[in-house]
């Protein structure tokens, strides 16, 4: 009887969160966050595919929601799953949600991301922003 050979790939692990609108990150984020359907988010907050809500708007529908906030500045790798306000570039004009899951990988749900994988330390480590300025997590 000949022994049997077992190999283990780890496939990457693809990005899972999309953009359905130019500026609806947040909306996108804050529905993988809480699991709060993206229709339900944009009910309550009319506008937020727009991408004008700010921070302290987003904080505040989380409270609504029944959510117990936590904010921390800068990206933390160890609070999961959580919402990092980011941006490509400086000063930070065009501030952007990335959600990191369970596991640590970070889905970023704009389509200029999709082909990076989520588990990739480039994402990981959020490498693709100059800036990481806020992080939040929430819980009941």
């Amino acid at each position: 009887m000949r022994p049997t050979l077992r190999v283990n790939f780890k496939m990457p692990k693809a990005q899972c969160h999309f953009q359905r609108a130019d500026r609806d990150c947040g909306v996108v984020v804050f529905a993988a966050l809480t699991g709060v359907p993206y229709e339900d988010v944009l009910r309550d907050i009319p506008d937020a595919d727009l991408g004008t809500v700010t921070l302290n708007g987003w904080v505040d529908w989380l409270m609504k929601r029944g959510f117990k906030v936590t904010r921390r500045d800068g990206y933390w790798t160890d609070i999961v799953p959580c919402a990092h306000m980011v941006s490509p570039v400086h000063p930070w004009r065009e501030l952007h949600w990335v959600y990191r899951d369970e596991e640590g990988d970070v889905h970023d749900p704009s389509h200029a991301t999709q082909a990076k994988p989520a588990d990739d330390p480039f994402m990981t480590e959020l490498q693709l922003y100059e800036w990481k300025l806020e992080t939040i997590s929430v819980s009941r």
